[in-house]
């Protein structure tokens, strides 16, 4: 090949070459030239890539609160008691039964208060008859001097017996009082000592009555040993007059015949020892009557006490609880205490049934425990009753506020120059993303309660807020 030619082969190699080069170059601008439109135009028309989900916001009644558990508790607990100190004889019913007020629960055992009234009604009608008598006696037969004289100081005899035997039986009285008395004075001071040492208020509180009732027995059976006492005196006195009424009449018959009035008078028994059998007779009735115990009111005997043939010794019987209550006893651990007040609103749930709130205020909180928890009690509004024992769950509000704009938690963004919003407006292409700061002024597990003067009930603002940014244009996918 001549070298023209191989010049032409070169030349036109070069040439295709070229015109490929060119080829790749006007491609290559194409695509950028393509690449820059499209990009120019997201950026100038804000064209929207995806749908986003957005909220109307609404004015909302918001609270936080503490959560705790608890159950119905008796809202009136009334203890059967007695002072009675004699044996029982029958328990009417079982623990857990239900009684009307005035029902008989139980009997003591009056056989020994039997046997002592019936001797004294004894007494007081042969006292009654015995004046009767000598009344009679005395109008009829005035003139039989001798029988007379031997009658009446065989009569006055019967009386000095009589008067012996009471007296007698006062200081048998005093003595028998005198030591019961110092049983409850010992019992006493053991309950003080054991009150002292109980950690548990409940158990505490209830030695506590206990230990009032014991005092109150206490005052009981010192102040009959301090009556008998007393009487103990005036029958000594009694008994003393009655003897020297017996010389002096007996004197009287050796040196005369004393007047019929005279013998009549002498023969008369003081009003004080019938008006003294009297009262004693009323006493020993009212006992017999205080050893049948009827309850007070009417409920369910949540505990019993004592047993048949049991000595009741600190007048404790029974315990009776209403079957429904108000009131809701809640354990609260110990480092959330200090938050919780009288008078503060709870909102509580029957833990079979979740689907009822109930109201209520806080109204008691203790100022010890011996435990990790203190059991707070709360009392149910509108009158609600609930039965006794079911378990509750409860909020305790700790703050709240009424009518405040709220937002979901995620439409929410923090920053270290505080919180926005992204408010949501529709434009000729879209809607568009408005930031807003907003005060965040409480918040909860799903919302945060706002303000911001722009912003209103009814307003649209953009979920999952982190991930957007201003001015940004979204298609709305739907409201939350």
């Amino acid at each position: 090949m001549s070298i023209k030619q191989k010049n032409r082969v070169r030349r036109e190699k070069i040439m295709k070459g070229l015109r490929n080069t060119g080829i790749i170059i006007v491609c290559v601008g194409v695509f950028f030239g393509a690449s820059y439109v499209v990009w120019n135009k997201a950026i100038n028309d804000h064209t929207p890539l995806e749908y986003t989900d957005v909220y109307t916001i609404h004015n909302r009644d918001l609270f936080t609160y503490l959560s705790c558990e608890g159950e119905v508790q008796s809202s009136e607990k009334n203890y059967v008691v007695s002072n009675c100190t004699q044996r029982i004889s029958r328990i009417f019913y079982n623990k857990g039964d239900f009684v009307n007020e005035g029902d008989l629960i139980l009997k003591f055992d009056t056989s020994e208060y039997d046997k002592e009234l019936d001797d004294l009604k004894k007494t007081k009608e042969s006292l009654e008859s015995l004046n009767i008598t000598n009344q009679d006696y005395y109008k009829d037969t005035l003139s039989s001097q001798t029988d007379l004289k031997e009658m009446q100081l065989k009569k006055m005899q019967e009386v000095i017996n009589i008067t012996s035997a009471l007296y007698d039986s006062v200081v048998e009285k005093n003595v028998k009082y005198s030591e019961l008395a110092e049983e409850q004075r010992t019992k006493i001071s053991d309950f003080t000592i054991r009150m002292k040492l109980e950690a548990d208020p409940e158990k505490s509180e209830l030695l506590h009555d206990q230990l009032e009732n014991m005092q109150t027995l206490y005052g009981v059976y010192s102040e009959i040993a301090s009556k008998y006492k007393e009487n103990e005196a005036e029958y000594s006195d009694l008994l003393t007059q009655c003897k020297e009424n017996y010389k002096i009449l007996e004197q009287s018959y050796a040196d005369s015949v004393l007047s019929a009035e005279d013998k009549y008078n002498a023969a008369l028994l003081p009003d004080i020892q019938l008006g003294q059998l009297k009262d004693s007779i009323s006493d020993l009735e009212k006992k017999i009557s205080d050893c049948e115990v009827r309850a007070k009111s009417s409920g369910y005997l949540t505990d019993i006490y004592v047993s048949e043939s049991e000595l009741c010794s600190d007048g404790y019987i029974a315990k009776i609880e209403n079957k429904t209550s108000n009131v809701i006893e809640l354990k609260v651990k110990n480092d959330q205490i200090n938050d919780i007040y009288e008078g503060m609103n709870a909102l509580l749930s029957i833990n079979s049934s979740l689907d009822r709130v109930y109201k209520g205020k806080v109204t008691s909180v203790p100022n010890y425990s011996a435990t990790d928890f203190f059991n707070v009690k709360v009392t149910l509004e509108d009158d609600v009753q609930l039965s006794r024992g079911i378990g509750v769950s409860a909020r305790l509000i700790t703050a709240e506020l009424s009518e405040q704009l709220c937002v979901p938690f995620d439409a929410v963004v923090k920053e270290e120059d505080g919180s926005y919003v992204f408010d949501v407006s529709k434009t000729d292409k879209g809607y568009r993303l408005n930031k807003k700061k907003v005060d965040i002024l409480m918040e909860t597990g799903y919302y945060f309660a706002v303000d911001n003067d722009t912003l209103l009930d009814g307003s649209i603002v953009c979920s999952d807020a982190a991930s957007h940014t201003e001015n940004e244009i979204i298609n709305l996918k739907g409201d939350k």
